[in-house]
């Protein structure tokens, strides 16, 4: 089916000792040498420490556009630049491709143009199961584009498509850190033939941040062959998809900007139940979010009323340790250039902003957001960021203004100098501010073309009423490499450190942590890949007195050439704990001096297989008794049009103060009717909470920017009646249907 593109074309001492020591002994151990064919590709036909050749391709400009209808015929394509010199990453770096792949890219005015033939001599092997959109295609068959207009070497776009035209896309902001929940505007069709497949992209020019006056963009084109786990790819560095390897499109100009105005009404009709209360409420709720373009390269946006109905529930967890989890951001307003307020190379604990501090409470009910407004991009070498929002009244939480500004500046060849500050409190009435510095260094020219990164951030917080011990601070070095991983940090967050729009779940300590790595492609014929390694970890307080050392040996990681992966771990811990905290109701863990020791198992089938199961064991010494942890799960798909999958997990605890089991089940069935319709439903509970929670989503898409969503959540309390049986209660029920649709100006 063709699609036709929009008229107005705009769519204690001895754990940090071994952390150090690592570091050590791989700065001083000679590095493992490279194969002569990945030395010519990395250092140049000298095998010197010359710079990485750059690819390029010229990319012609045409007064239209093709047909995205997934039909590579059209005779524009013949006018395109062509990409067809592929190198295998995996599973045999630096061989030729086992199947030949040509890419062909042009642009108009409005659009750039992605055309790709797949050829496969087994196109009835052709992996193509997922059809829902925007869910993950990494298990298919599947292209990677990544892409860099500003040709920075420090960000980028990614966009995946797979045979049944599915579409997902993310931002990379490093080599290991992504977010995959970013959601751009953009087109895609594919089709199988005889052949193999092909896929046709378009891609707006207003969905990217650019400069009109930059010619060059960076880019590189990745395919991935599920049923062998081949991957190959066009530029790249040190055997892995990399921003800064990435290869040149040139010849951009002329581009359309257009108005740059994006505006997204949405309407919501909902209706909730509370069964503990007996109060019921039906609502129709009207928000409007706007986006506009003040520069290409820089947008605001404006929310009203904003609803988060869409966004997808979070997995379960069970928590058997004495800190708060991380759950991640998965709503739109947020994800929006999310990449500006990343800080340092903070995860989770310590990070100075966490947008999920806003509009949800601390037990995590949704609060109204009256309105939003932000401002992000890049103005020359600034990257800069800046949010506010009026989050509405919560109970006892007053209704509040917060504020959050970002800005860096690249600096040298691919590094970064930056400063955070957050303003508001959106969990409680105290006056509370953060203000922090970072700086993130990046090499790749000073070990014979691998990576070298480095990093320093300090935070201080202020909060109403505490005084003093409010800073954090940390040190970072590594040399993150395909063959070779070293990292090590430290890190010190002192005892009033609160970051009030952040994430801590751990504070008054000094944490040590190191970890090595080293990986052999292709020992074996049936092995693609076998990692050892090992990892430290020392926290103390301030005072230097020992809280937590851990040591963990990995002796096998292993992925197989089938597709399928094992893991195997043992790990010493010890802890001391000054109080005593409840790990389970009814069961607590005594202040005193723990050591345990523990080994694991992981297992997990190939995800391209219609059945792949996955098992994890992990037992030994829990806190002066034993525990036991077993997961068992599965995927079924039989076609494309249907997806089952299950996990059960126990946690078996016995232990001085009594036994406990813990139990998480989830269960999910999606029905994918095309790529356009979707219904996926998910039901979870576990004993601890004992609450059975069912989320059920129909999803309509004709194409990214426009949707109708129908979404019904049903909460369920079991508790143990006096009879012995187990009686089953309504807690909340509530149903919503969500339109939206983006015009674009």
């Amino acid at each position: 089916m063709s699609m036709p593109l929009p008229q107005n074309r705009a769519d204690g001492v001895r754990g940090g000792a071994l952390c150090w020591l690592a570091a050590a002994s791989m700065i001083w151990a000679p590095a493992s040498p490279l194969p002569a064919q990945e030395l010519a590709l990395e250092l140049g036909p000298a095998g010197g420490a010359e710079p990485r050749v750059r690819k390029t391709v010229v990319v012609p400009r045409v007064t239209r556009g093709p047909d995205i209808d997934g039909d590579m015929s059209d005779p524009i394509w013949a006018q395109a630049g062509v990409i067809d010199d592929f190198t295998q990453l995996q599973p045999s770096p630096g061989r030729q491709p086992s199947q030949r792949t040509e890419m062909r890219i042009l642009y108009d005015s409005d659009y750039l143009y992605i055309g790709a033939r797949l050829y496969d001599d087994q196109p009835h092997r052709i992996v193509a199961s997922q059809l829902v959109q925007g869910q993950a295609v990494i298990n298919d068959d599947h292209i990677q584009l990544l892409l860099d207009p500003l040709d920075s070497g420090r960000r980028s776009y990614m966009f995946y498509v797979n045979p049944n035209s599915v579409q997902r896309d993310g931002l990379a902001y490093s080599d290991t850190a992504y977010n995959m929940n970013w959601d751009g505007i953009w087109y895609a069709r594919s089709r199988t033939d005889a052949l193999g497949w092909t896929t046709e992209i378009a891609i707006p020019f207003r969905t990217l941040t650019f400069d009109p006056a930059r010619e060059n963009w960076g880019l590189t084109l990745m395919r991935s062959i599920a049923r062998n786990g081949e991957v190959s790819a066009w530029s790249f560095r040190d055997f892995r998809l990399s921003i800064d390897g990435l290869g040149q499109a040139q010849g951009f100009r002329d581009i359309e900007e257009g108005m740059g105005l994006d505006v997204v009404p949405s309407v919501v009709l909902r209706e909730r139940r509370d069964y503990t209360t007996g109060r019921s409420e039906r609502r129709l709720e009207p928000s409007l979010d706007v986006f506009y373009r003040w520069t290409p390269s820089l947008i605001g946006a404006l929310t009203v009323n904003t609803d988060f109905s869409a966004t997808e529930v979070d997995d379960r967890q069970v928590n058997l340790t004495r800190f708060s989890l991380f759950f991640p951001e998965k709503r739109e307003f947020f994800l929006q250039d999310a990449d500006i307020f990343e800080f340092a190379d903070l995860q989770q604990n310590g990070r100075p902003f966490f947008s999920r501090t806003i509009g949800l409470s601390a037990a995590g009910e949704p609060v109204d957001l009256v309105a939003g407004a932000k401002v992000t991009g890049r103005v020359g070498q600034w990257n800069l960021g800046l949010l506010g929002v009026r989050q509405d009244a919560d109970g006892p939480i007053e209704a509040d203004e917060l504020l959050v500004a970002r800005a860096s500046v690249d600096v040298l060849s691919a590094s970064t100098l930056g400063m955070m500050a957050t303003y508001g409190d959106p969990r409680s009435n105290l006056e509370s501010w953060l203000v922090g510095g970072d700086w993130n260094f990046r090499n790749t020219s000073w070990l014979d073309g691998r990576a070298v990164e480095a990093g320093s951030w300090v935070q201080r917080s202020y909060t109403q009423d505490q005084t003093g011990d409010d800073v954090a601070w940390g040190l970072r070095f590594a040399i993150p490499t395909d063959r070779l991983e070293l990292r090590t940090s430290m890190v010190e967050l002192q005892r009033n450190f609160r970051p009030a729009m952040g994430f801590v779940n751990r504070r008054d300590i000094r944490q040590y942590d190191g970890k090595l790595y080293h990986r052999w492609r292709e020992p074996l014929s049936w092995l693609r890949s076998w990692r050892v390694g090992l990892e430290a970890q020392q926290i103390t307080d301030l005072d230097a007195r020992l809280e937590t050392s851990l040591f963990k040996l990995v002796p096998a990681d292993v992925q197989f050439a089938s597709g399928d992966s094992l893991n195997t771990y043992w790990l010493r811990h010890r802890e001391v704990l000054d109080r005593a905290f409840p790990i389970v109701p009814g069961l607590v863990i005594e202040p005193g001096v723990y050591t345990f020791e523990r080994v694991g198992l992981h297992l997990r089938g190939a995800g391209y297989r219609r059945v792949s199961p996955s098992l994890r064991l992990e037992a030994g010494d829990f806190f002066g008794g034993r525990r036991t942890d077993v997961t068992v799960g599965a995927s079924w798909a039989p076609n494309p049009h249907l997806l089952f999958d299950a996990s059960y997990g126990v946690n078996r605890l016995r232990l001085d103060s009594g036994d406990f089991t813990t139990r998480l089940m989830s269960l999910r069935a999606n029905v994918a009717f095309n790529v356009q319709w979707a219904w996926t439903n998910s039901l979870q509970y576990d004993n601890v909470s004992k609450r059975l929670g069912g989320n059920s989503r129909l999803r309509y898409v004709p194409r990214l920017g426009q949707s109708l969503t129908l979404v019904l959540n049903h909460d369920f309390e079991l508790e143990d009646a006096v009879d012995g049986r187990r009686r089953i209660s309504s807690r909340q029920r509530e149903f919503s249907s969500r339109l939206s649709y983006t015009f674009r100006y």
